[in-house]
């Protein structure tokens, strides 16, 4: 069965930072819990009220968009039920609450990134992974960065502003976008005038950083902590244009939809030529904060562990009418702890040979153990390469057209944090082992390259059980495999038979229930993608499984274990890079 595996570019946005004002989505299909207004608002003191609520543009992947109704001084949107929000700001009192009523409206584009069976992997048309691309789909991939970030760029502005706005040197239009190739481009542009009226607030450009993607994508949380890449602190960011003398701020929303306060740090007009603000010493994720005379009860200072859109934005609102202003986001590149993005390579720093025995955990640094697991093998012959880098590490795998005889493995080359058929590995430790109901964390971060041949999985495989003393699975022992992708030439599921269907991490997942031997499995199963998983739950996973009939909350969970199934692979694949956090 070929699965086709669409991404939905997000049209996103948020609410006016201060004065009261609807939240209302523009035309389009949103991201869950996306919702509409410029959120690096005003300089407005508290009880200064803002009445114009802003629009938006991004772009839809085959995915039909929703137009709105306009309302007085709305452009575009729908009721709050259909992603908009009414939001009222602090000092601020509500203008034109809800929006308009959806119509059939709105563009759509056809995907370059798109999948089928997720056999082939997303164009990225950047080849340096530590920096974000910017290009015409106005998409970012996990797979097209080091860090994990996925999301989409977008244009938004209060309504009048947008009356003289122009996205990409073109009109602004909903789902698209605001993608310019000439000067003073490449990059994402908006242009336009001021009104002259302190309710405007202005015009600026967004990009959200952990969208699920999908046909039906949701926006998420991104802790900015746990990337991928390490503990991003700060963001390079390149701008180009002139703002006549308007001052630029950079945002960091709190909120999916926009309805609270975002902190944020002024920066300078580009004035013509390219203005390159430093991630290290500038654009600070925690030196973002809201003004102390805005009164806002917001958070702040900004929280680089709860973040969901970067917004640059123009403030239009104490300049006279009539003042043009043109900007462009031409660069941005997170800053890890002051310095530059880990790359997948650094995961490779340390080198601690191959395995080709077939059973048996060794150590892969400090925190980790890898292993080859050839425990089913018809024919061929593996071994697994082991590297690790500063709290991360990555497995290479080498196959000679490895199978089995039967419906079940050959092999599962993986990484191990924990236990292992009686042994303990890696810095999760029987000692410190906790019970479901006791763990806060279990997050992780992934980036694969996946195997190729026949029968293929790629999962986290973890181990649930009530003793931590166990030799081996028995029957209080419960298997949760989470499948991030597998094989579609031959079908290839998990063990028993579907049981339901769950929502995680913005995605769809089928969830099976059966028998292996003396143990039960749980598995997950979303539509094959090749995009690395950023700040990734496993814990909903886990408590969601112990109700499927094995196990409570009160049992321990033993390990988290991530490789690869190989029922027939011509080749092994490779973890690329991985991390692993349990509290």
């Amino acid at each position: 069965m070929h699965i086709k595996r669409q991404l939905q570019w997000g049209a996103l946005l948020g609410s006016a930072w201060l004065g009261g004002c609807s939240s209302n989505t523009g035309g389009g299909t949103l991201p869950t819990g996306n919702s509409g207004s410029g959120n690096v608002g005003g300089s407005n003191a508290a009880g200064t009220t803002t009445t114009n609520v802003s629009s938006q543009g991004g772009s839809t992947v085959n995915a039909g968009a929703t137009g709105g109704t306009s309302a007085s001084n709305l452009t575009g949107g729908g009721s709050p039920a259909t992603g908009g929000s009414s939001a009222r700001a602090t000092g601020g009192t509500p203008s034109n609450p809800g929006g308009g009523t959806p119509s059939a409206g709105g563009t759509s584009s056809t995907s370059s990134a798109l999948a089928t069976g997720g056999s082939a992997a997303p164009t990225c048309s950047n080849t340096d992974k530590t920096i974000i691309p910017i290009d015409k789909t106005g998409w970012v991939d996990k797979a097209c960065d080091a860090c994990g970030i996925q999301g989409a760029f977008y244009w938004y502005a209060d309504a009048n502003t947008k009356a003289t706005l122009k996205c990409g040197g073109a009109a602004c239009a909903a789902n698209t976008p605001p993608y310019q190739s000439s000067a003073p481009g490449p990059g994402m542009c908006v242009s336009g005038t001021s009104t002259g009226s302190t309710k405007d607030w202005g015009a600026g450009i967004g990009f959200s950083l952990n969208d699920s993607g999908g046909t039906t994508s949701v926006k998420n949380l991104f802790d900015a902590t746990q990337a991928a890449c390490g503990n991003i602190t700060g963001f390079d960011i390149t701008l180009t244009g002139n703002t006549n003398g308007m001052p630029v701020r950079i945002g960091f929303t709190n909120t999916p939809d926009g309805t609270t306060v975002a902190p944020f740090i002024p920066a300078g007009d580009p004035a013509g030529t390219t203005l390159q603000l430093s991630g290290s010493s500038q654009i600070v994720i925690k030196n973002a904060a809201i003004p102390a005379d805005w009164k806002s009860t917001d958070p702040s200072p900004a929280s680089p562990s709860k973040l969901y859109d970067i917004q640059i934005q123009v403030a239009t609102d104490q300049a006279v009418a009539g003042k043009a202003f043109n900007l462009c986001v031409t660069g941005i590149k997170p800053v890890i702890d002051g310095g530059s993005p880990t790359t997948t390579t650094s995961c490779k720093a340390n080198s601690v040979g191959s395995i080709s025995s077939n059973t048996g955990v060794q150590a892969l640094g400090s925190s980790f153990g890898y292993q080859n697991n050839v425990n089913n093998l018809g024919s061929g012959s593996q071994s697994v390469t082991g590297y690790y880098g500063t709290n991360c590490a990555a497995i290479s795998v080498s196959t000679s057209s490895i199978s089995s005889n039967n419906t079940a493995p050959a092999s599962y080359p993986s990484i191990v944090d924990g236990w292992h058929w009686g042994s303990w590995n890696g810095s999760y430790t029987k000692a410190g082992a906790k019970t479901l109901s006791a763990l806060s964390t279990v997050t992780s971060s992934l980036a694969y390259t996946p195997p190729a041949g026949q029968k293929w999985d790629v999962a986290y495989d973890m181990w649930v059980a009530s003793s931590t003393g166990i030799a081996a699975p028995d029957g209080n022992t419960l298997e949760v495999m989470v499948w991030l992708d597998y094989s579609t030439a031959t079908t290839t599921n998990p063990i028993g038979s579907q049981v339901a269907t769950k929502t995680f991490a913005g995605t769809s997942w089928e969830v099976w229930y059966g028998a292996t031997g003396s143990w039960h499995t749980v598995s997950y199963r979303r539509t094959p993608s090749t995009a690395a998983v950023s700040s990734f739950d496993l814990l909903q996973f886990l408590r969601d499984a112990v109700t499927r009939g094995t196990g409570t909350t009160a049992w321990y969970l033993l390990s988290v274990q991530a490789g690869f199934e190989l029922f027939n692979a011509t080749s092994g694949g490779s973890i690329d890079s991985y991390s692993l956090t349990i509290n």
